[in-house]
């Protein structure tokens, strides 16, 4: 069969401990530019050449591999390495995947520092004049004659006649060791995928504990303490990841009082599990009038009654948290940088996952705020459209004044 005509498949490995975002979008490159028509990705059981830091079965790894790549088009997780035994040696597996797939043209996905080592690994030589090479090269590397993919790949098709691609694709430095860090000791990583970081939690793997000790001051201890008595577990640790994604917002986007950014961020949800009867005696019971368009959409009324509990029942008394609180899920025109910080962090904080939130997420990062914040409004009209269901008034305005200040 001519080469042309022949089906593509990648082979991306690694212990993926944990997968990361990274990992994800390079699969999906691949898949959409490379026009590879599988990449098979393989957690390794045994690899020869690191030990597997964390403690984690190659059971569990499989298991953080699938979630995070689960879904996508042409990409498939394998448990090949797993069921072999010994040392899980990349030639192995290559030979493997031949046999079962008689007639694809099957090539090895590597980075840049993997890809600079071939020659070293088991086999190396022979695994070079048979494979193809897909590497993608870290950011900051030429690719002129100077850079380090270029003068290996020149190497490679000198003495092993080896086929190498140099994907037009700059894979980000992100580091596993780096994220399993994070998980122990800082703010939960944005570069896991949230069904990973689901799982992780549910696990407690990776030292990773969404309770009262993510608290950093007593304040804080005590409300962890009164709002997991009524909310339940899901809604709890979307609290705490709003409150650790204000403070890295805070942080990047200058708002000085970092306490208070947490502190918006842990109560924005406080009524959130109360049902519509329930919300609907809070606004009788603090004399707030509600239209009929809040009346007919429950879940816009917690943000209603939340900015009055926070105040009555948890001690919130700043009047610009609490604002941000009244406006987290509707927007409003003239927000504040409070106010903004809340809406988008509720939007893309690292346990959210729904359809829309990853374009915001890549914005955000690349972008910054006010982008971000243009296209989360844009989203949330256009779902509400396509469901022919309201809009509130505040989130038409707020669409409106991003619009304005963009072009002003």
């Amino acid at each position: 069969m001519p080469a042309e005509t022949r089906k593509k498949m990648a082979l991306l490995g690694g212990t993926f401990n944990p997968p990361h975002r990274a990992h994800v979008e390079l699969a999906e490159h691949a898949v959409r530019v490379l026009g590879i028509d599988r990449v098979v990705v393989m957690p390794a059981a045994d690899p020869p050449h690191k030990e597997v830091d964390g403690g984690l079965s190659a059971d569990l790894r499989h298991e953080l591999a699938r979630l995070a790549f689960g879904g996508l088009p042409g990409v498939e997780v394998s448990d090949l390495e797993l069921r072999r035994p010994g040392k899980s040696y990349t030639i192995d597996t290559l030979a493997e995947l031949r046999a079962q797939n008689p007639g694809w043209q099957i090539s090895l996905i590597c980075g840049q520092d993997m890809f600079v080592t071939l020659e070293s690994w088991y086999k190396g030589e022979e695994l070079l004049r048979t494979t193809p090479i897909l590497v993608f090269p870290r950011p900051e590397d030429g690719l002129g004659d100077a850079g380090e993919v270029t003068t290996f790949a020149r190497r490679y098709q000198a003495l092993y006649q080896t086929e190498v691609t140099v994907a037009d694709f700059p894979l980000r430095d992100v580091s596993s060791t780096d994220l399993r860090h994070e998980l122990a000791h800082e703010l939960l990583p944005t570069e896991i995928p949230a069904e990973v970081l689901w799982f992780i939690a549910d696990r407690g793997l990776y030292g990773l504990r969404l309770d009262e000790s993510r608290a950093k001051t007593e304040r804080e201890r005590a409300l962890l303490s009164q709002l997991s008595a009524v909310l339940d577990r899901h809604r709890l640790w979307h609290s705490i990841g709003v409150m650790e994604e204000m403070e890295r917002l805070a942080r990047r986007f200058g708002y000085e009082n970092l306490p208070l950014a947490r502190l918006a961020g842990l109560l924005h949800d406080c009524t959130k599990n109360e049902n519509t009867q329930k919300q609907l005696r809070l606004c009788q019971e603090f004399d707030i009038m509600i239209s009929n368009l809040e009346r007919s959409a429950p879940r816009l009324l917690h943000a209603v009654t939340g900015e009055p509990v926070a105040r009555a029942r948890y001690g919130l008394t700043e009047q610009e948290a609490l604002f941000a609180i009244r406006y987290h899920t509707t927007g409003r025109a003239g927000m504040s940088l409070l106010e903004k910080l809340l809406y988008l962090a509720d939007y893309v904080e690292p346990l959210r996952s729904f359809p829309g939130v990853e374009p915001v997420r890549r914005v955000l990062r690349d972008q910054g705020l006010e982008p971000a914040l243009l296209l989360a409004l844009k989203n949330t009209i256009a779902e509400l459209t396509e469901r022919d269901s309201p809009i509130h008034p505040d989130t038409l305005a707020a669409y409106n004044d991003c619009i304005l200040r963009r072009e002003s």
